[in-house]
């Protein structure tokens, strides 16, 4: 049996052109809703002088009909190498109870609504290259990263998705689908519309204009914003904690609720527990992208000025920084063990103290009691008619006095004779 060629052996994606099922999860602008802008980027704008922005912010009809003919150039065996990106705006989320709304972890279904309607999205995608599987993980985004082989008008391509889980902050998906005998680059981003994406991301594609037909330019633009972001995450969540540990938030008052706070110390707690493990993930989607990274050719930062950038060497960078951030969550969380082992030794502390005085206080009622206990006795006996004793009440003290004492030997006879044992 002939072995199979590697090319056959690779997995292939041939459905580029999206169905409805595939975009039946998708959700545009509601009557009455204002429309959001999508940006453009294309090897063209990142080289114009008139543009100095780099980018074309798309929003009506007449921008969308001319990104058709100006931002996506055509594959053939005779195109020219080319880079188009579109940038596309997640869905805002918005709640008139800041309480509820700061409590909102992730939004699932953030990155399926799209600014346009669904039959103008399906040939975005389609002009885009972009594989039906990553319409179908954007219904539940999580963090992966995925290298496919196809073929377009007969042009074999390679398809690079990388998606973040949506538990996490601002999380995006990305598609960029690499022609190598034509050297085109097709690269569609979701999950972006904060001017400080557009600008960072267009900043780091125009440091490197002359080299984004390398498809890994992309991949390390958005790994960059990645980066960003999630350490921004990581800061944010453990300064958090280390200022309610440093307050005593940690512990919470009888007379304080878990309302009384926007974001409570056990919440902020679980989500630093959800960030590391989805920054763990992260490390293993990068040990993929790593074995992926000898296929990609290198290139220079910051023009032909800047130094050799390997894809595999910047790749360990990123990935040793996220390995980075997932200790420094695990340390914030053994330091809130800490904190909270040190509260209950408190708790402790001053529960025996309390246990102790309760005992002081029932030894002495002990004490009271074995003191009065044989007078009460006796007392009882002399009252009942069964002897005269009229004039006799001097017996009492006679009866009384040695059976007190007696009693009273006998306790401390035994209470030391438990003291030498």
């Amino acid at each position: 049996m002939a072995l199979k060629k590697q090319y056959e052996m690779d997995r292939f994606w041939r459905d580029f052109e999206p169905t409805d099922e595939s975009l039946s999860h998708l959700g545009g602008p509601s009557c009455g809703e204002a429309s959001k802008s999508c940006f453009s980027i294309t090897s063209e704008s990142l080289l114009s002088t008139k543009n100095l922005n780099h980018y074309r912010e798309i929003r009506g009809e007449q921008d969308w009909a001319s990104w058709k003919t100006d931002c996506v150039p055509t594959v053939t065996s005779t195109s020219k190498p080319s880079f188009s990106l579109l940038m596309c705006p997640r869905k805002e989320i918005t709640d008139a109870d800041p309480k509820v709304f700061s409590r909102v972890q992730h939004y699932r279904m953030a990155l399926s609504w799209i600014p346009i309607p669904k039959t103008k999205f399906k040939d975005v995608l389609t002009r885009m290259h972009v594989p039906s599987v990553f319409m179908d993980m954007v219904k539940r985004p999580r963090t992966v990263f995925k290298k496919l082989k196809s073929s377009v008008q007969g042009q074999p391509c390679e398809v690079y998705i990388l998606s973040v889980d949506s538990i996490l902050t601002q999380y995006t998906a990305m598609s960029v689908t690499y022609f190598p005998n034509t050297q085109q680059v097709f690269g569609l981003f979701l999950g972006y519309g904060s001017p400080d994406d557009v600008t960072n991301m267009t900043s780091k594609l125009f440091s490197n204009r002359e080299f984004v037909d390398n498809p890994f330019v992309l991949i390390s633009a958005f790994l960059e914003l990645e980066r960003k972001h999630r350490l921004k995450q990581v800061d944010d969540m453990i300064d958090g904690l280390r200022i309610k540990i440093s307050k005593g938030q940690h512990i919470q008052k009888s007379d304080e609720t878990s309302d009384d706070q926007p974001e409570t110390f056990y919440e902020l707690y679980n989500q630093v527990g959800v960030l590391r493990s989805q920054l763990n993930m992260w490390k293993l989607q990068l040990d993929k992208l790593l074995s992926a990274c000898p296929h990609l050719p290198s290139f220079k930062t910051l023009g032909t000025e800047g130094f050799v950038l390997e894809p595999a060497d910047y790749v360990t960078e990123i990935r040793e920084i996220f390995e980075e951030s997932a200790m420094r969550c695990e340390n914030v969380m053994q330091a809130t063990s800490l904190a909270f082992q040190k509260e209950l030794a408190e708790v402790a502390r001053s529960d025996s103290k309390v246990a102790i005085a309760d005992a002081q206080q029932m030894k002495a009622i002990a004490l009271l009691t074995m003191f009065f206990l044989p007078a009460t006795a006796v007392a009882g006996f002399m009252d009942a008619p069964v002897y005269d004793w009229e004039g006799k009440g001097h017996y009492f003290w006679y009866i009384a006095g040695p059976l007190t004492g007696a009693v009273m030997l006998m306790y401390f006879v035994w209470t030391t004779v438990l003291k030498t044992r």
